[in-house]
């Protein structure tokens, strides 16, 4: 999914009040228009989507007002409909139970199965997430924001948020919206305002889908008091070029693998395959921007970056214990051997009373 503007920037303030947005209704009111302190894109949803596993949020964004370190970005990821449709609301169960369904075991009582009640609304947020813009190297794994800035007014830099991952299903007819906050204020207040610039031909999301991987744009949603917006015209020319959003397991240790040799001149056919592979499964997701820069990076016979990535990735092993087998055995029969003789003499002892 990519976004579309009439601007290439857009500003956003953490100014909630000053945009007239009630802190406590926020999801549901930046899920519908932009404003001084959100920025949403829409797309429409022509057939039953399922959306599964996490999502990387691209997007270039620099510092527009204020200083410190605690710059929060906030995105959402919300299905949004003009009727209203039913959600898993708070947690609340329903009136329809089964009584004691739920089998404990041993001497436990068992529990009743209940189902969870559902609600009206016109909105529901699939998945969120936030990154701080000092932190513009962060990415899928908490080891990855070990590097810190301090962001400066007006110098851009290259973003990638993972939204929490999610097994959800979009209706036909229903809308996406992406949108794009300062804090979350249902997570903290930050009082010490500050405002966020983004280039917005560089915003991009892989959404990832149990269907048929597809192309989509999502346009700019204005507010009603951005009147000028109408009035602009398209913007047609070349575009920046979004830096490239690797797929990353959704469950993978956090820890770093020594880097192991590259592969020699004489192994290309092996490497060839490999590569070939990254290239497929990036391709799956459906993301145009990505494919050809990892085409080029596999391409190159120092791709570094690739192996690198595939190196920490790799998945954990438990480690070698060195034992051998025949001392192994030669251990238990001793220890059996022990045990027997311990055995006799506590028979011999009570036998004897």
């Amino acid at each position: 999914m990519t976004a579309k503007s009439k601007r290439l920037e857009e500003t956003i303030s953490s100014d909630y009040a000053a945009a007239g947005i009630d802190t406590s209704k926020r999801d549901e009111t930046v899920s519908q228009a932009s404003s001084k302190a959100n920025m949403t894109f829409v797309t429409e949803v022509k057939e039953d989507t399922t959306i599964k596993g996490h999502i990387p949020v691209h997007f270039k964004a620099a510092l527009a007002k204020g200083s410190g370190r605690n710059l929060q970005v906030n995105a959402l990821l919300v299905d949004v409909s003009d009727e209203e449709f039913d959600v898993v609301g708070n947690g609340d169960t329903s009136d329809d139970s089964k009584a004691g369904d739920f089998w404990m075991g041993s001497n436990l009582s068992n529990l009743d199965v209940k189902n969870f009640a559902t609600t009206k609304t016109k909105y529901k947020v699939i998945a969120k997430d936030w990154l701080n813009l000092a932190n513009p190297e962060s990415g899928y794994t908490p080891s990855s924001s070990e590097k810190s800035i301090k962001p400066k007014v007006g110098q851009f830099h290259d973003y990638t948020m993972y939204l929490q991952p999610n097994l959800y299903t979009v209706k036909k007819g229903h809308k996406l919206a992406l949108v794009f906050n300062t804090y979350d204020p249902s997570d903290l207040t930050i009082k010490r305002q500050y405002a966020v610039t983004f280039k917005t031909d560089s915003i991009s999301a892989l959404v990832p889908t149990v269907e048929a991987s597809r192309s989509q744009k999502a346009d700019y949603v204005a507010s009603a008091l951005d009147t000028e917006y109408a009035n602009l015209p398209e913007i047609i020319g070349e575009k920046l070029v979004a830096p490239e959003i690797r797929e990353v397991p959704e469950y993978i240790f956090d820890r770093q693998v020594p880097q192991q040799e590259a592969p020699s001149v004489d192994s290309r056919g092996g490497r060839k395959e490999h590569e070939k592979g990254v290239t497929d499964h990036v391709q799956q997701l459906g993301s145009q921007k990505v494919v050809p820069q990892v085409q080029q990076l596999a391409s190159q016979p120092e791709a570094s970056q690739v192996e690198q990535a595939a190196v920490q990735q790799a998945p954990a092993s438990l480690p070698k214990t060195g034992s051998h087998s025949e001392k192994g055995m030669f251990y238990l029969g001793l220890v059996l051997l022990v045990s027997t003789f311990s055995m006799s003499g506590l028979v011999k002892k009570y036998s004897r009373r």
